[in-house]
């Protein structure tokens, strides 16, 4: 039996004054994934992170498969900052989605969104090859509803960075304590499968949930189906967990998120 992948993933608890992120190569896609992620914490299986990065850490520290899980008082963290210029946000389900821009706003300067040209094409206005225009047309659209599953309806209303990162935040009150998750990716990395979501880690499997977690989910109305489906130990097996991450990029018939694509073709579940 090959066991999932099981490469560098949790941030232990040390005493080291070093920071690292929570999680690394990792893209939570669903609220169960940020539970998943969470209930590591609580459990100190992982670790919350106790500041921001320094501004000379940021470089190593702030890219694509980052998880940073930080408790709002014990971090004294009342605004996360990372140094990248940042769309306004858009809401996505439970998270605030950002997107990295080519450069910051200037100072004063209004945050109004400008929905960019569309680019002329050489086949423009070309009807000479309609059956390979209407499957690019259908190839684009699809590509397009993917993507916005990643970063919402952040499309072109503003100058986005080429390959710019995708910021994805989400903020749950557990006990009287704020927690705030806050995860990177980009587009291009999460349909790669360069990163995955947690259950494609060995770390994850069979991760029950606290019944004080799942009473505070109950109180935001997080589907807890939805994480026993993808991490309760009685529905998941090492038989289970994909595992072509070690051996490249996935098979054809999965996209990243570990979907069949012609499911979320037909579904819209990106």
């Amino acid at each position: 039996m090959t066991a999932p992948y099981s490469g560098p993933l949790l941030s232990l608890p040390n005493s080291s004054r070093v920071l690292t992120p929570t999680v690394t190569g990792c893209y939570l896609h669903t609220d169960a994934d940020v539970l998943a992620v969470l209930q590591a914490c609580l459990q100190g299986l992982a670790q919350h992170i106790p500041r921001r990065p320094h501004d000379r850490e940021r470089p190593e520290l702030i890219k694509s498969g980052s998880v940073f899980v930080y408790e709002e008082n014990a971090s004294g963290i009342k605004r996360w900052t990372d140094g990248v210029s940042w769309s306004p946000s858009r809401i996505l389900k439970n998270f605030l989605v950002y997107r990295e821009l080519e450069a910051p706003f200037p100072p004063g300067e209004k945050k109004r969104a400008t929905k960019r040209k569309r680019s002329i094409t050489e086949d423009d206005g070309d009807d000479s090859k309609p059956a390979k225009k209407a499957h690019l047309a259908n190839e684009a659209a699809l590509k397009a509803s993917q993507n916005r599953g990643i970063h919402g309806s952040l499309v072109d209303s503003y100058p986005f960075k080429e390959e710019g990162l995708v910021k994805k935040t989400f903020s749950i009150r557990h006990k009287g304590v704020h927690h705030h998750i806050v995860n990177y990716c980009t587009v291009d990395d999460v349909r790669s499968g360069r990163i995955l979501r947690p259950f494609h880690f060995q770390q994850f499997v069979g991760m029950g949930i606290t019944p004080e977690l799942k009473e505070t989910c109950k109180g935001l109305k997080v589907p807890i189906n939805e994480f026993q489906d993808a991490y309760g130990p009685e529905n998941i097996s090492i038989e289970q967990i994909p595992i072509w991450h070690a051996h490249g990029l996935p098979p054809d018939h999965k996209n990243a998120m570990g979907l069949d694509v012609t499911a979320a073709e037909i579904e819209g579940e990106w």
